[in-house]
């Protein structure tokens, strides 16, 4: 009952209970049908001069930025007959040409895939193999390297002066007013590979960025939570919401969030396949620094063993998801997710890592970022990751690369000491290395692969 009167709560503060809220509302599904599209051009009637989108070429508000997407999507599919079911490439960093074509393409029924722009140039010949794009969206410093590579079929670029490009493309495409079909979206597909240095830079910008234009809501990793901490947390005053995701927020960070800026901390779990499935509120996360909350409606979820049976509560398995929104799931199979994690008795869901993941030492199952919560906690530590090293005796053992805060006097044998009287013997590394970093991917997992 209580989440229904907050979802009522929800829809009356952006004016969708109202009589002319409903209106709205009907208008622009009937006009557009059941994509991201909708959401815009209901935002474009509710708040038309309201400052949706800034960027380092443009500001636009929701009225204008409705508009220049659905003119682009008409546009994609007069030019380029794009329709749904066809693959769209982004190969784009974080502007706001990105951002319209996203909803223009959503508009069209067809499939996106957002690219890491960050990625090597052998890394995007991979994925051409992998993927069969029918349309590519591109900044232009990717410009030379596309036009040599293998891919030969409709390509425009993101800003260019003289090219065509989604900035200038308006100008000199369709003039005219052309209705589009009603649809509903396509898959949205994130793709990625590689590691990252700038998120130091990043964090910089991101903060003042959120001073200047007194940001409310943001979606970050865990990494650049902690970038931004380190940087300077007046900027981050206005935020009412910090939603993070992609990988473990460690309980460290959770307590630092919530000293510096209060209960505006989020933590959200979901795949590429499943989307969204489990949050954790800022409530959930006073109950418990490391759970990743509990399940939003229409989500089932059941935790197997590697048999496939389901496990007790308080067991460590592998989640299996089923909802509606998946986009891989339209039969509403259950979708095996690859990480492990367990339900405690108050039904708060916990992550233990990925399957690939785990490690046997001596016949027993050990989950290396059940250690790593340990020594992070350690008041020396700033950052750790543990990944699994073959043994001849126990099979595997753990090894720990440890990150010290900066002036710690802490030495290999201390650390050992202190973790002894908290961990079980079995779980006790076979080597804790002290290192300069700690390498993340792009999305700010991680790196596990660069340490073994």
């Amino acid at each position: 009952m209580l989440k229904f009167f907050t979802l009522l709560y929800v829809l009356y503060n952006v004016q969708m209970l109202s009589p002319s809220g409903l209106y709205r509302l009907m208008a622009v599904l009937y006009q557009n049908g059941v994509n991201m599209m909708t959401l815009l051009a209901f935002s474009a009637r509710s708040y038309a001069d309201n400052i949706a989108l800034v960027d380092e070429h443009e500001t636009l508000s929701y009225k204008e930025l409705w508009l220049q997407s659905e003119k682009l999507s008409i546009v994609l599919k007069e030019n380029y007959k794009l329709n749904s079911g066809q693959k769209v490439g982004l190969l784009c960093k974080n502007h706001a040409s990105l951002v319209k074509t996203i909803f223009a393409v959503s508009r069209l029924g067809a499939d996106l895939y957002l690219l890491n722009a960050e990625m090597s140039k052998t890394q995007f010949t991979n994925l051409l193999m992998r993927h069969d794009f029918d349309f590519l969206v591109y900044d232009p410093e990717w410009y030379s390297f596309i036009e040599q590579s293998s891919y030969a079929k409709d390509k425009i670029v993101s800003y260019h002066d003289t090219l065509p490009a989604i900035s200038n493309f308006l100008q000199f495409g369709m003039n005219r007013k052309q209705d589009l079909k009603r649809t509903t979206s396509g898959k949205l597909m994130l793709l990625t590979g590689g590691t990252t240095g700038h998120a130091k830079v990043a964090a910089h910008k991101a903060c003042s960025l959120i001073q200047e234009h007194h940001v409310e809501v943001i979606t970050v990793v865990p990494l650049m939570i902690y970038k931004m901490l380190r940087h300077n947390p007046e900027d981050l005053t206005s935020l009412r919401c910090i939603a993070s995701g992609g990988t473990e927020l460690n309980p460290k960070l959770v307590e630092e969030v919530t000293s510096k800026l209060g209960d505006v901390l989020y933590n959200l779990y979901g795949t590429s396949e499943a989307g969204l499935n489990i949050i954790a509120t800022p409530q959930d996360l006073r109950y418990s620094a490391q759970t990743i909350g509990k399940k939003i409606n229409g989500v089932r979820l059941k935790i197997v063993d590697k048999d496939k049976k389901e496990v007790e509560k308080g067991a460590i398995g592998q989640f299996y998801i089923q909802n509606k929104w998946s986009m891989i799931n339209k039969s509403l199979s259950w979708i095996e997710t690859g990480d492990m994690g367990y339900q405690d008795s108050n039904g708060y869901y916990f992550w233990c890592g990925r399957v690939d993941n785990l490690v046997i030492s001596a016949g027993e199952n050990v989950y290396p970022i059940e250690i790593e919560r340990v020594l992070i906690n350690h008041p020396q530590v700033e950052d750790v990751a543990v990944i699994g090293i073959s043994d001849e005796i126990f099979g595997q053992r753990l090894k720990a690369f440890v990150l010290l805060e900066r002036n710690a006097s802490l030495t290999k044998e201390e650390l050992f000491e202190w973790l002894r009287f908290k961990v079980a013997r079995f779980q006790m590394p076979k080597d804790i290395t002290f290192v300069d970093h700690i390498p993340y991917t792009p999305l700010g997992k991680l790196d596990k692969k660069q340490l073994r």
